[in-house]
């Protein structure tokens, strides 16, 4: 189907960056492409899409997608290993034997692989697929220590070569080569100090003829000559689609860059509260939100979230997914009205356990229901297992991975999402668009924004797993109610439309390049606290001076904006109250800000200040203290039944507010005061 109108988009190269693409993917990796195919035939626009790992299977993968139609000519894929491998000429493939002259072997009972003895010394190790080609070869000295691999590609040419470490069986030296035999890149490896991995301690690339092209002293220094050989100063978008690149893209220096972040996913651990920690591969992002040019989340909720915790910037936008319906919705008389399925991998966010369970629960009222799961992952062998603990064989099936997700949804009653987490869920935007009602928890992130409960699909507490059962048992009682709810999830995906995704994505750049002369590089700030007291009987006055580190555009010197943030100690939320500032001569911010202590005063607990300043792309918030020299004891005040104790906190002299119940109060002592 042709595109409803065309969109404009920047005149650059726009480049994606992945660790790496499989020939089966999860949801990441399809959205992305699905990206790349929409730039192209809405905007004619090409897309690079840029990988670092080692996988010699490159071009067998990318046949593998443009046969699938994942993507088009207009989507390049470019892997790190294979762009300085260069172009291969076509060499017939080579068959290797498992019969080596003067040596005997002996099979492994396990694997098609053989072991070989020359006299009976034990001198090579060899692997082999199961249709017969050679895939590594491992040589051992006379003492049995392993000190070289070999491994080959499909083709039965020698692709990489690595000597070991004798000692502690890891490598020390790899060698990258062509078909024709030549070697085009080689790795120094040495032992980390607790000599349980190897490091990069150097990197050559080599021409053609052996000579050395370029030699660099780490990985990440190869990776950004990489991106410099690919981008050089064509005006480029480098967006991150995956946390294992933020280091390398965030770390790259180039004028002609703007740099763009894809959260795909949560990006804090359980209970996942706006503050709770952060997951490890978000950091480098995360915590330096003010250097990218544009974050782009998913959800409202998540940015939401992002802002209560980092503040806003004008560097955060909104793009949800989108999935473009069929023409027309699905034959109802088509679907298995007692077929239930699930795309996901067998993976433990995916949280397939509970699916499994709480389809034990609607087996035993729906005798005739069949839960089919579609994936792959580690966790295959432990849901088999637990499908026939709950002697479910009969009812539960893992089907593997699927080609056509679409035809799957077509045919199915519902479908049911029953993750821990998700950054939004496409997989639901999939069903929908399929007329398929969807069954999910109502987790963070996604869910909620497509499903509304009891039209399309039903929102079940997130970890109920008695409601998801009874929620999927409603569903497969009850077919007018699929019917209804098949029509209402083919219109509810209007909003996602590509059309709608393509304007959001051309405004976001149009808008990145507006605010490139507006960018800041503020990197600190200082808060001078002047005067603090009571203004009256339930309001307090705060007034002080902002320092803040780094240059601002002349034409953005205007653009902050502060507020006070009086949280509550123990659940995190907040008030925010505005600020009176103004800018003096030396580019102070002096501030003053007046808050009603009876708006916020309702039970017993601490209340801890802060100052938040926003300007455009930067945020910052710190505790507001006083020199503990300086510090004065304030009174207390009597408000909405209790009493309201100012004090500074003994660590850090961080200003709290005590606030304890009318009756028995007693002034908090130093003892009892708190540590933040």
């Amino acid at each position: 189907m042709l595109p409803e109108k065309k969109i404009r988009l920047p005149d650059a190269h726009y480049v994606f960056t992945t660790s790496s693409v499989k020939e089966t993917f999860g949801g990441l990796t399809e959205a992305m492409l699905q990206r790349g195919r929409l730039f192209s035939e809405y905007a004619g626009q090409k897309t690079t899409v840029v990988t670092f790992n080692y996988d010699p299977t490159y071009p067998k993968i990318i046949g593998s997608l443009l046969t699938r139609q994942k993507i088009n000519q207009d989507i390049k894929i470019v892997n790190l290993y294979e762009y300085f491998k260069g172009e291969e000429a076509s060499l017939p493939a080579v068959k290797h034997v498992i019969d080596q002259e003067g040596l005997k072997f002996h099979k492994d009972p396990k694997l098609n692989a053989y072991r070989y003895y020359d006299n009976g010394l034990y001198v090579y190790y060899k692997r082999f697929t199961d249709d017969g080609k050679l895939v590594v070869v491992d040589y051992f000295n006379k003492q049995r220590k392993r000190v070289k691999r070999e491994e080959y590609t499909e083709e039965g040419y020698i692709h990489r070569i690595t000597y070991m470490d004798l000692e502690y069986n890891k490598p020390r030296q790899e060698l990258f080569f062509r078909n024709d035999g030549s070697c085009y890149m080689s790795k120094w490896l040495t032992m980390t100090k607790d000599k349980k991995a190897v490091k990069v301690e150097r990197i050559n690339f080599f021409e053609r003829n052996g000579d050395v092209r370029a030699v660099f002293s780490s990985t990440i220094e190869l990776q950004h000559y990489f991106l410099d050989c690919l981008i050089g100063n064509e005006t480029t978008f480098l967006i991150g689609e995956e946390r294992g690149t933020d280091p390398i893209t965030m770390s790259y220096q180039n004028d002609h860059i703007y740099k763009v972040y894809i959260t795909h996913n949560i990006h804090v651990r359980e209970p996942y509260h706006y503050h709770s920690v952060l997951r490890l591969g978000n950091r480098p992002v995360m915590e330096n939100m003010g250097h990218p040019d544009a974050v782009v989340f998913l959800t409202e909720k998540q940015k939401t979230d992002i802002v209560k915790r980092f503040g806003n910037r004008t560097n955060y936008f909104v793009i949800p997914h989108a999935h473009q319906k069929p023409e027309t919705l699905a034959d109802f008389s088509k679907r298995d009205l007692k077929r239930v399925i699930i795309l996901a991998r067998y993976h433990q966010q995916k949280n397939l356990t509970h699916a499994i369970q709480a389809f034990a629960h609607t087996v035993k009222q729906v005798p005739q229901a069949r839960l089919e799961i579609f994936g792959f992952g580690e966790q295959e062998k432990e849901l088999q297992n637990l499908i026939h603990q709950l002697s479910l064989q009969d009812h539960v099936f893992l089907k593997g991975f699927t080609k056509d997700p679409d035809g799957e949804f077509r045919t199915a009653a519902c479908s049911v999402l029953s993750s821990e987490y998700e950054g939004f869920g496409l997989v639901v935007l999939e069903s929908l668009a399929n007329g398929c009602p969807v069954v999910s928890y109502d987790l963070k992130y996604g869910p909620s924004d497509m499903i509304n409960n009891g039209e399309n699909g039903f929102l079940v507490e997130n970890r109920n797993i008695n409601e998801l059962g009874e929620k999927i048992t409603e569903l497969l009682q009850k077919p007018e109610l699929i019917k209804t709810m098949s029509e209402n999830a083919y219109q509810s995906v209007d909003k996602f439309s590509e059309l709608a995704f393509m304007e959001r994505w051309s405004s976001m750049f149009f808008t990145v390049i507006k605010n490139r002369p507006l960018r800041n590089t503020l990197s600190n700030m200082e808060l001078h606290l002047d005067h603090y007291d009571w203004s009256g009987k339930k309001q307090f006055v705060i007034t002080g001076q902002v320092l803040l580190t780094g240059d601002v555009p002349t034409a953005a010197l205007d653009h902050y904006h502060t507020y006070w943030k009086v949280y509550d100690r123990d659940t995190k939320s907040f008030t925010m109250v505005q600020v009176e500032t103004e800018r003096d001569e030396r580019n102070r911010l002096l501030v003053k800000g007046e808050f009603q202590l009876d708006s916020l005063v309702n039970k017993e607990f601490v209340l801890d200040v802060s100052l938040g300043v926003e300007w455009d792309n930067s945020y910052f918030e710190k505790r507001i203290g006083y020199a503990k020299t300086e510090l004065k004891t304030l009174p207390s005040r009597k408000i909405n039944g209790f009493k309201v104790q100012p004090y500074f906190t003994e660590n850090y002299g961080n200003l709290s507010f005590q606030v304890k119940a009318s009756e028995g109060f007693r002034l908090f002592s130093k003892r009892k005061r708190g540590k933040s």
